[in-house]
């Protein structure tokens, strides 16, 4: 998280292990808030987020989607250096503004390029200050909306993996 390139060559070996794994990440919710119409909202400004970090961070760069069937429907090599380019350029006029901090880069937007998004399970938690206080909410009933359907998900996804051992 520290070291955006270095997450990246991480999560690539991950997505490229046989191993089983999976990846739970949090989307905060509004106490009370559980629209549809709210949820796609959210989810439209979280893909935002995570291109603005991945294009911030050069974690990904158009040399990463120069082949078609890697790429995003929406994105293009192109597409991808413009708006890197916008992006520093906006940095370094407000060099005094720190751009958003980001917990983890998710596999969604440009970030479907790096694989792997068969493993991520998305989990929304109620009136998260951060998305440290997000991810802590995982374990908090009161904080998880969905925790024992999320207990009961988990467990079994375990005891499926010890089947296939």
């Amino acid at each position: 998280m520290f070291d955006p390139v270095g997450l990246k060559d991480r999560y690539t070996r991950l997505v490229a292990w046989q191993g089983m794994w999976v990846n739970y990440w949090t989307q905060t919710v509004a106490k009370g808030e559980e629209t549809a119409e709210a949820d796609e909202s959210r989810t439209n400004q979280q893909v935002a987020d995570n291109d603005a970090a991945l294009l911030q961070n050069n974690v990904l760069l158009s040399s990463d989607l120069s082949t078609d069937d890697q790429q995003p429907s929406s994105s293009s090599p192109q597409r991808l250096e413009k708006q890197r380019q916008a992006y520093v350029k906006k940095e370094e006029k407000n060099s005094n503004i720190r751009p958003g901090h980001h917990f983890v880069v998710l596999p969604t937007g440009l970030g479907e390029v790096l694989g792997g998004s068969s493993k991520w399970e998305k989990v929304l938690i109620e009136a998260a200050e951060d998305e440290v206080a997000a991810h802590c909410g995982l374990f908090i009933r009161d904080r998880n909306l969905d925790y024992e359907g999320f207990v009961d998900r988990v467990g079994k996804k375990i005891f499926g993996w010890c089947e296939t051992l």
